[in-house]
């Protein structure tokens, strides 16, 4: 089995359903992405690129899916898998310390949407909103 934690489920239908997390490899592993797939007759880990840490949120796209999480040192990222292919739009740098994080997405007309917060000078949270990523 896997160890680690489920953090969103996204549903097209009975047969088209879609799980996010993390998976771990000991207590001291901040997480490694994990995607599985729900088919209507039995779930399957979907792969995943290998510098994907955890996933924070899932959404549908067409074609696909859209994640957001963030990389083992707290660098966060999106990547959508496409006709089973991912590609990984960039996310711009953050403030001054570039502590950002991304907590949700939506798919838009105008492709992702992702909101968030980031810290800055003072250490306390700012909001964070992100558009227009396909």
């Amino acid at each position: 089995g896997v160890n680690g934690e489920l953090t969103d489920l996204e549903a097209r239908g009975p047969n088209d359903v879609w799980a996010a997390g993390r998976k771990l490899v000991d207590d001291e592993d901040p997480g490694h992405a994990l995607l599985a797939h729900w088919d209507g007759r039995s779930w399957k880990q979907v792969p995943t690129p290998a510098d994907a840490g955890r996933v924070n949120d899932l959404t549908l796209a067409p074609a696909g899916v859209v994640a957001a999480g963030e990389q083992p040192g707290g660098t966060p990222y999106v990547m959508r898998l496409r006709h089973g292919r991912w590609s990984q739009p960039s996310v711009p740098p953050g403030g001054t310390d570039g502590s950002r994080y991304l907590t949700s997405l939506a798919w838009t007309p105008l492709g992702v949407t992702a909101v968030g917060y980031e810290e800055g000078t003072t250490g306390l949270p700012s909001p964070l909103l992100l558009t227009g990523g396909r």
